[in-house]
């Protein structure tokens, strides 16, 4: 599994074995207020989460500071989710 955000591109094994964060291929069950480490990890998690349930996920939104660039917060959803047709 590949998950690529930006330019960067990102598997299970660079988030876990270099960074020792999360172990992106077990069954960590997902709950309110989690947090990552690196730009990418979020979704790396729930893309792993996801082809386990049988579903994908993709970015709805996010956050990023005015300050240094980094990512403040982003929205992920199921890619069967509807669009908001207010906001495009």
């Amino acid at each position: 599994m590949q998950t690529t955000v930006g330019d960067k591109l990102f598997t299970p094994e660079s988030l876990v074995g270099e960074f020792d964060l999360l172990d992106v291929g077990t069954n960590q069950e997902a709950y309110e207020g989690m947090s990552f480490e690196l730009d990418g990890a979020a979704k790396a998690f729930y893309d792993g989460h996801a082809r386990q349930t049988g579903f994908l996920t993709r970015f709805v939104s996010s956050c990023k500071s005015g300050y240094d660039g980094s990512a403040i917060s982003c929205r992920l959803a199921c890619n069967k989710e509807g669009y908001n047709l207010n906001s495009r």
